[in-house]
């Protein structure tokens, strides 16, 4: 979820927002430009960002590879707190076809819970195209206001002001959870602003749940993505399933699909319109109480463009 996770965020945040340049090379460059906004509102390339409820889940999207966020058990404000932090570090890497080339990238992730009611993150990640290189730093605090309710804020951002960056300028996330009275059954919800160079910029607004049912977590969640300019439309839905024990291990499958739409830039602007879908599966293993290993396997279609196979690997360290 989470890391199902705006999952940007797949980022893969999302989110990791939330996409390829290369994709509509073909078009000009007027229409790689105007591409870049989607790239932060889909969930393959910017991690969903659902992590409101999870107290030591990270509540910002890494923008550069979508992955399943850490699994944490049901978010509770009583009981004893199993570490200060965590500390991980990442690589990934993605094949893209059409000539499209290797990207690959990587970052530092620090998670700090110095209370049961407050909990941070700070991030700072990089990415390799072929003839570019971008980064980006995220910062993100998660407030449980009781046991029923608790809210994230994030901001993000560190890309150039340029219309055809590929991250965005700054981003800005909003997201909350509310427990039901159905037992271990949440909804959640949340909102994103992208802005990137004049005059790109896109907003996301999303709504879901997540179901806990013993060593069972169960998530939904649906995007509803504004590209600008033209205020284009359209929506990516996703689910995730992850089972296992936190201090133990967990394994996870994330999938999701949905339509990409936007405007272009340039004299003679035009809107484009692509549909797509995207898969993941991760597993989280601890070889020791406060040493692990996390990895995850990304495939996304972006159908009649372009597609691409990809990995990440994850060291972390609690203490």
């Amino acid at each position: 979820m989470m890391r199902i996770f705006e999952q940007p965020r797949a980022g893969h945040k999302g989110s990791i927002f939330l996409a390829l340049l290369a994709a509509f090379a073909c078009w000009g460059v007027s229409a790689a430009q105007a591409q870049r906004v989607i790239a932060s509102t889909n969930p393959a390339r910017s991690e969903l960002i659902t992590a409101a409820v999870a107290p030591s889940l990270p509540p910002a999207a890494t923008l550069a590879q979508a992955t399943v966020p850490a699994p944490v058990p049901e978010p509770s404000l009583g009981g004893n707190r199993r570490s200060l932090g965590r500390f991980e570090i990442s690589q990934y890497g993605n094949a893209v076809s059409n000539h499209f080339g290797q990207w690959y990238g990587g970052g530092l992730h620090l998670f700090l819970d110095p209370s049961r009611r407050l909990n941070l993150m700070a991030e700072a990640i990089y990415e390799r195209r072929p003839g570019e290189v971008e980064q980006t730093g995220v910062f993100a605090a998660n407030i449980h206001w009781s046991s029923w309710f608790s809210t994230s804020l994030g901001v993000s951002g560190g890309g150039p002001d340029n219309s055809a960056a590929f991250f965005p300028r700054i981003r800005y996330d909003v997201n909350g959870s509310l427990r039901t009275p159905i037992p271990g059954f949440w909804l959640t919800g949340g909102w994103t602003r992208l802005e990137y160079g004049n005059p790109v910029s896109g907003r996301i607004a999303r709504g879901g749940f997540i179901q806990y049912a013993g060593k069972v977590v169960l998530q939904g969640m649906v995007n509803f993505n504004n590209a600008r300019p033209g205020n284009r439309k359209s929506v990516y839905g996703s689910g995730a399933l992850q089972y296992g024990q936190e201090g133990h291990y967990w394994v996870g499958v994330n999938a999701g699909g949905g339509r990409e739409a936007w405007q272009t830039l340039g004299l003679f602007p035009f809107n484009a319109e692509f549909s797509g879908y995207n898969l993941s599966f991760f597993t989280r293993k601890w070889f020791t109480p406060s040493f692990g290993m996390v990895f995850t396997y990304n495939y996304f279609v972006k159908h009649t463009a372009y597609h691409y196979n990809g990995g990440e690997v994850r060291f972390f360290w609690q203490f």
